[in-house]
């Protein structure tokens, strides 16, 4: 991962942060209730249990844009050339 971080740095000059790898089931239908039942924005489609990340299989990587996340950002960068 630090190496595909570095390439988007360099090559393509974009900043990224890791901001989160494994949740447990509890953590992930805290985010699926938001905008539902919680207050705020729906944010996943995957409820607990049901997410890659519930699994150790999925991260977030967000882009950084003048000193903050920008979760509004969408970017394609390749893990391999």
């Amino acid at each position: 991962m630090k190496s595909f971080v570095l390439k988007a740095k360099y090559r393509y000059h974009i900043d990224l942060r890791v901001t989160d790898g494994f949740r447990s089931v509890e953590e992930q239908d805290k985010l699926y209730a938001k905008g539902r039942t919680a207050l705020g924005s729906i944010i996943t489609k995957a409820r607990g249990g049901c997410s890659n990340h519930n699994f150790g299989l999925a991260i977030d990587i967000v882009p950084i844009e003048n000193g903050k996340l920008n979760w509004e950002t969408i970017i394609g960068i390749s893990l391999v050339e």
